[in-house]
């Protein structure tokens, strides 16, 4: 047994000299007029707090030094990223987020009737940032929420509350903030919205971000609301999610600031939904729309959008959209919501990402997309059209319009569309001629008579493939065979598979792992290749893949014989 190394002399020092310096205050001039290689080390060693009171005495002296020392608090402490500010901003607005979090729990129970300011932080944070000792921070009390935030407030750039923190009483403590990013969770009532419009009316002008979920609005406080930001013309990024939004929207038409739009699983009245979705697509300043996971049929169909689609086909509107990404991911859109739908496609230049995921548009409407990829969207990288009801008829159409224009897409998914077999030759002939990077072709009923030799040819001699997905094909044993061709022989850049739920067997793996034996030898080597959810669980003891299933750089993905009841037969 390697015995433990002794710890340097030095480190040493620095540990006591600065568990000295967290107990008395009164060391720290004598501590600036160390070495800076010496102070570095000491500074990482300190508390939050004694850090805090420390970098305040050296009066803009050492900002490299502090910065690391604040860099590894945060990551250590909160787990945070640098989203604006320094590090210690994000280390102080990190641990007010974790005293709001702890405290919300007791204001939630029914029988709380104090002070929120009273509330006591946890002792676990008062010790985790040095508080502990008096004479560290006598004229300041970092033990309840009356006395921390006040402190801290002018830290903190971004604030997530829930429902049962939006009292005057709180929101009064952030009065020295100014709040970039504002998340709201559960807001329910008039008087909740009416208090948070009073701090955003103090923010208004700071404030990038505001989110809102799970929340009920109210016509006179959200038209309020939308005023507020029309006027100050600042925000970039707005979210509604989960919530219900059943009053009209105030006109947006000249906000020019707001560039991300996220309305995400929302309850609209459909009276005012067509408008909502008018207005925004009128927005020239947009990059970004998300509207996934809302009820958007009747909405499409209806003479206030088709009249909007109207003229975009005649080349109608005042003002070139700069929509880059577009999510209408689960909006029961039919192929004629998408035949109107394209219209508005042709006027985006721009666009970057495309989703039209889980929903009903079939052939006919999988086809006017094909058509307008033949005449636009040449900038588009990303097409997401799984779950839509495709046959290999539409995918024919569909991939043809992609080879024939050689658009440059970087991600496909057609995933969960019944193709069946006769999808493998259309996947091949794309494959021949395509540049495209992540291609997901999971649970298109492939089959084992799907892995056809053509298929095979075209994914071994694909010279821009890096992640494939053929998970839940029931490819079996042939599916093998024809993963253990493009692993060993593969020609291109192909290193992340996904084979996962696919009726693979013992057999089945010892191919797959012969394959990875192969390549290795070649100099070549996968980084990913996931196995989950297949019956082929080598018996207790056996290892087929030796070190590719084994350590932190495993990258073979393995089902537990515990955790896995492996399928009599190709009967789900």
């Amino acid at each position: 047994m390697v015995p433990a190394r002794a710890p340097m002399l030095l480190d040493v020092c620095c540990s006591r000299m600065a568990a000295i310096l967290s107990e008395d205050f009164s060391a720290q001039a004598q501590t600036l007029d160390l070495p800076l290689d010496l102070l570095c080390k000491i500074l990482l060693e300190l508390p939050p707090l004694p850090l805090h009171y420390l970098e305040q005495c050296a009066s803009g002296q050492y900002e490299e030094g502090f910065s690391l020392a604040w860099k590894s608090l945060a990551e250590c402490h909160h787990n945070t990223l640098l989203k604006h500010g320094t590090w210690k901003d994000a280390y102080w607005e990190a641990h007010v987020q974790a005293c709001l979090n702890a405290v919300t729990t007791k204001l939630a129970a029914p029988n709380f009737d104090g002070q929120i300011g009273d509330l006591l932080v946890p002792e676990a944070l008062v010790y985790r940032i040095g508080a502990r000792n008096a004479a560290c921070c006598e004229d300041s009390d970092f033990t309840s929420l009356k006395n921390t935030i006040p402190l801290l407030s002018r830290y903190v750039k971004s604030l997530r509350l829930r429902s049962v923190l939006c009292s005057s009483e709180l929101l009064s403590l952030f009065d020295s903030a100014e709040l970039a990013s504002l998340s709201f969770l559960n807001i329910k009532t008039s008087t909740q919205f009416g208090l948070i419009i009073n701090l955003l009316a103090r923010n208004v002008r700071a404030l990038r971000r505001l989110e809102f979920h799970y929340c009920k609005f109210f016509e006179q406080d959200f038209n309020t609301l939308l005023g507020m930001l029309k006027s100050a013309d600042v925000l970039s990024d707005f979210a509604i999610t989960c919530s219900s939004i059943q009053v009209p929207w105030a006109s947006l038409e000249m906000q020019q600031s707001l560039a991300c739009v996220h309305l995400v699983s929302n309850r609209m009245h459909t009276q005012f939904t067509s408008s909502i979705v008018v207005e925004l697509f009128s927005l020239s300043s947009l990059d970004t729309l998300d509207f996934a996971d809302n009820l958007l049929e009747s909405c499409f169909e209806s003479p206030t959008v088709n009249q909007f689609f109207i003229n975009c086909a005649v080349k109608q509107l005042p003002f070139t959209p700069g929509l880059k990404v577009l999510n209408l991911k689960s909006c029961f859109l039919s192929s004629a919501c998408v035949q109107n739908l394209v219209h508005y496609l042709k006027c985006l230049p721009h666009l970057h990402t495309l989703n039209l995921s889980d929903n009903p548009v079939a052939d006919e409407g999988i086809k006017s997309v094909a058509c307008c990829l033949q005449t636009s969207l040449s900038a588009l990288m990303e097409l997401n059209v799984a779950g839509c009801e495709l046959s290999w008829n539409g995918l024919s159409s569909l991939l043809d319009s992609l080879v024939s224009t050689n658009h440059r897409l970087r991600s496909l998914s057609v995933a969960d569309n019944s193709f069946g077999r006769s999808g493998s030759a259309v996947l091949a002939k794309y494959l021949q001629k395509s540049a495209v990077k992540e291609l997901d072709i999971s649970e298109i009923g492939l089959g084992s008579l799907g892995c056809s030799s053509e298929l095979a040819s075209a994914l071994i001699q694909n010279q821009t493939l890096e992640h494939l997905n053929i998970s839940k094909n029931r490819i079996a044993f042939p599916g093998a065979e024809l993963l253990h061709a493009v692993i060993s022989k593969g020609q291109g850049v192909l290193t992340d598979i996904n084979a996962s739920f696919n009726l693979l067997n013992v057999e089945a793996m010892k191919r797959l792992a012969s394959a990875l034996q192969t390549k290795a030898a070649l100099g070549g080597r996968m980084k990913r290749l996931d196995l989950l959810g297949n019956p082929g669980i080598p018996p207790p003891g056996a290892n087929l893949f030796g070190s590719f299933s084994e350590g932190p750089d495993a990258i073979v993905l393995l089902s537990s014989s515990q955790f896995y009841v492996p399928l009599h037969d190709d009967d789900p």
